[in-house]
């Protein structure tokens, strides 16, 4: 008999479930490289502080939508299916993450040291930085929360550990 938590575990498909299909595995393969950038630019300072780096960086985001859009790959595709219809097909699901993504590939991305002195500010004033406001919330602080979760989700389907 089945665990009843197992039961409720969200599904992850694995890396092997893209690479059977070379449109998923290439939707795939682009959507780890726009995760890894993104990442970058959130995260690494030498990146940020050297204008040539970070010029590449973008280029390579910009390249990726381009690439997306050859593809035919549309803000939002194929979103709102069933779970029932990602798991039956692999492309199905790479056209849905590649879809989301598109939607990052466009945006200045804040960097965590941007977002650093927002949050320390909530800290010496008291606030619980867990519980702010949504009204109040600093929208660096905001894009910076959604971008980093929509990773963090995005790097759980891809199936894609940091270092791929």
């Amino acid at each position: 008999m089945a665990n009843r938590f197992e039961e409720q575990r969200p599904w992850k498909p694995k890396k092997e479930f893209f690479e059977t299909n070379e449109r998923s595995k290439a939707l795939r393969n682009i959507a780890v490289e726009v995760v890894d950038d993104l990442e970058t630019l959130i995260e690494d300072r030498e990146v940020n502080s050297d204008e040539k780096k970070k010029a590449i960086t973008y280029a390579r985001l910009e390249a990726a939508d381009g690439k997306l859009k050859e593809l035919g790959i549309t803000v939002h595709m194929n979103a709102g299916l069933s779970e029932e219809a990602y798991k039956s097909d692999p492309v199905l699901l790479a056209e849905f993450i590649a879809g989301q993504i598109l939607d990052f590939l466009t945006a200045v991305v804040v960097t965590k040291d941007e977002v650093r002195p927002h949050v320390e500010g909530r800290k010496e004033s008291g606030e619980d930085v867990h519980k702010i406001d949504r009204t109040r919330i600093h929208p660096k602080i905001e894009n910076y929360a959604v971008l980093t979760s929509s990773l963090t989700y995005m790097r759980t389907i891809l199936d894609a550990p940091k270092g791929e």
